[in-house]
């Protein structure tokens, strides 16, 4: 099969008129940012599906990784159904939140304690032992919202879980969790069942991608927004990127075979409620993992400085997700893959903290550089109201592993005055600077395309790897 018909579109590009596309690949790219020729292909073959009712986004951190049938950086919307094969892992997601020390008052030996006591508490892709027991578990996936949040005393939040307007039981979710271990499921996940999962993989960075960044603020660039979001230099920033660990891969697996077939679960039919609740409780777990990480950094800022300390969210902003929405009272189910809701003001109500410039999102860079908060106050509805969630990789991990040494990655974050921890069970030459896309690049596209602005930038004091 040979792409056919790559075009220019206004001002990104268009996948269309190739044989049996049910819709166009709308590609928020420049001419250096097109994908390669195998992953044009497996956004044609994704484009045929006849379930999918709106153009596919492709948004210009786009990565094919082999794991992944769907590829880095797309959003797709389905009519009254759920393609498992066309999402990932359940609210992979990057919250960012402030804690209100100065970040001049951090000195070197403070970070070295805080990660100390950081190690002791959060772990990485999962525990030896059981951290939780099974009540305080499932506590934590049935209790309403006001009950989830009181579970986290020391961290001011806002509405997060939009999702999370109805009840699921305990037995409901088992019922549609695998009684056996599903064949997708990778071997180094050593159970099957949810509760076995859940109890032993709270608390933990589970991903090899994933991270703790200590920021603190570097410029303004819309003081209007900082102002309202009250972003300034009197504060640190920090950001936690974790999803839902071995209970959102057990719940996604299931869905998946190796037949080749994508599957398609229509709305009102058992497989459809199986896979929303099982997708349900893998965004309600990730939520809790994000905060036990954010009230575990919390104490041990508390701990260091000597003083009661509180944590305030700024957002928390899923880039794996599948979720309900609407666009022109179309009724649609979104399906992100590496990309993050970028909803504008109107999307919430006047009162609501984002009620008035939008939902903000934190946007990484490379490891040890700048990062951003970013925001996209009048939306994008060609985007599904998407963004990109970061700057992307120009290659795989395993491919910058056999690239690179980790040296270029200490020697570059030690030109940045920046602290980097890693847990030691990743491999730091993966997350060389090289094995990333120019952000500069990456940000200009997503001003110029208005899928995103930024809204200031934060410098580094320290990354937390796994």
């Amino acid at each position: 099969m040979s792409v056919v018909n790559l075009s220019k579109y206004k001002n990104y590009f268009r996948l269309e008129g190739n044989s049996d596309q049910n819709v166009a690949v709308n590609l928020f790219v420049t001419d250096e940012l097109i994908p390669r020729m195998d992953c044009q292909k497996r956004l044609l073959e994704i484009s045929k599906h006849p379930s999918i009712s709106e153009n596919v986004v492709v948004l210009p951190d786009i990565f094919c990784k082999n794991k992944n049938f769907i590829p880095g950086g797309v959003s797709l919307a389905v009519k009254n159904a759920v393609i498992p094969k066309f999402c990932g892992t359940s609210n992979d997601s990057m919250m960012l939140f402030e804690i209100e020390i100065n970040g001049k008052d951090i000195t070197s030996e403070m970070l070295d304690k805080v990660f100390e006591k950081i190690s002791l508490s959060v772990g990485v892709y999962r525990r030896p032992e059981q951290i939780i027991s099974k009540d305080y578990f499932w506590k934590l996936l049935t209790s309403d919202e006001n009950e989830f949040h009181s579970e986290w005393d020391k961290i001011e939040n806002i509405d997060l879980i939009r999702e999370e307007k109805v009840s699921i039981s305990q037995k409901d979710i088992l019922d549609a969790f695998p009684k056996g271990r599903p064949e997708k499921l990778p071997d180094f996940i050593p159970w099957y069942d949810i509760e076995t999962a859940g109890t032993h993989t709270l608390g933990v960075l589970d991903g090899n991608s994933h991270f703790i960044e200590i920021c603190i603020l570097d410029s303004i660039i819309s003081e209007n927004v900082s102002n309202h979001f009250q972003i300034n230099k009197e504060k640190i920033y920090i950001a936690i990127h974790a999803g839902s660990a071995d209970v959102g891969l057990i719940g996604h697996k299931q869905f998946l075979n190796d037949s080749g077939d994508i599957e398609t679960f229509c709305e009102g039919t058992e497989d459809f409620e199986k896979f929303w609740i099982a997708n349900w409780a893998g965004i309600r777990f990730a939520y809790a993992n994000r905060f036990f990480i954010a009230s575990k950094i919390t104490e041990a800022f508390s701990e260091v400085v000597g003083k009661d300390i509180k944590s305030k969210i700024i957002s928390d902003a899923p880039h794996d997700f599948v979720n309900k929405i609407s666009i022109d009272n179309n009724e649609m189910v979104l399906h992100r893959k590496g990309a993050v809701e970028a909803l504008p003001a109107d999307q919430f109500s006047t009162d609501h903290f984002y009620g008035k410039y939008g939902k903000p999102f934190f946007f990484p860079t490379a490891p040890g550089n700048d990062s951003f908060i970013m925001i996209n106050q009048k939306g994008n509805k060609e985007a599904l109201y998407t963004s990109s969630h970061g700057a992307g990789r120009v290659m795989g991990m395993e491919e910058a592993n056999q690239s690179f040494d980790q040296k270029e990655l200490l020697e570059y974050v030690k030109s940045r005055n920046v602290k980097l921890y890693s847990f030691g069970k990743g491999k730091l030459a993966s997350q060389a600077p090289s094995a990333f896309k120019s952000s500069e690049k990456i940000l200009r596209v997503l001003e110029n395309l208005k899928l995103a602005d930024p809204v200031c930038r934060l410098k580094p004091l320290a990354v937390i790897k796994t």
